[in-house]
């Protein structure tokens, strides 16, 4: 924490400038910024519909990045052969998520930027907060403009986000900059069980399956149905 302190104390915020809506904080030196992971929204087919306010309520989480990676991707692909047993939630966390120090250093850089209720996750991967656009702004280097497309409405980072290199070897990404696009599945009510399954009603490539189709869908309508299966649930202590 005393490290921090010190390398952070040549960024520390003196003021706020207050020239529209966008501006950022005014700072004694100008940080060295270094670009994470979260690069600038795509805004193919969106409509940009004007910079965000600075008072705009933000929340983001900061991604946190993994030590020891190389290493762990050879442990999970030697799990998934079968050639090791996995690792123990206690060996990854002492191993290969971040320290605590690290998710610590994270969580003060976004205290001090304004961010108000800053939590640090279990495992230390992910450090959130709430704050607001002009937060988010003078936080990562960048400028939140609304944008609609397809019907969704949100914010977006007009540039990549930065950080201050000082904490740039432990960031990795900033997840909540952008709110236009959403994840989602492509699961959809079926029509007519399994009979609408052939039914030429149905757009070819487009079909939505309930429960009952899923033997016809996997060709295992003709299989036993393992109803006279003897079946136990075995708890250990």
């Amino acid at each position: 924490m005393k490290s921090f302190i010190t390398n952070f104390a040549s960024t520390t915020i003196i003021g706020i400038a207050a020239f529209g809506a966008g501006a950022g904080r005014v700072y004694a030196v100008t940080p060295t910024w270094s670009t994470t992971e979260t690069p600038a929204f795509v805004s193919n087919g969106a409509v940009s519909t004007g910079v965000a306010l600075d008072t705009e309520p933000v929340s983001i989480t900061v991604s946190l990045r993994l030590r020891n990676r190389a290493q762990l991707e050879d442990i999970a692909a030697a799990v998934a052969s079968g050639a090791i047993p996995p690792i123990t939630h206690q060996e990854f966390l002492s191993t290969y998520a971040p320290t605590a120090a690290q998710a610590q250093t994270v969580a003060d850089y976004l205290s001090s930027q304004g961010y108000s209720n800053v939590t640090i996750d279990a495992n230390n991967l992910l450090v959130s907060g709430d704050g607001t656009a002009g937060t988010a702004a003078a936080a990562f280097n960048t400028t939140l403009s609304h944008f609609t497309r397809n019907g969704n409405s949100g914010i977006g980072n007009l540039t990549d986000a930065q950080v201050p290199s000082t904490i740039a070897n432990v960031d990795l990404a900033v997840l909540g900059l952008q709110t236009v696009d959403h994840p989602h599945t492509f699961i959809m009510q079926a029509q007519g069980g399994a009979s609408s399954l052939n039914s030429a009603a149905t757009p070819a490539g487009l079909h939505g399956y309930d429960p009952i189709a899923f033997p016809l869908v996997y060709s295992a309508n003709t299989l036993p149905t393992g109803s006279a299966a003897n079946v136990a649930i075995v708890s250990g202590l």
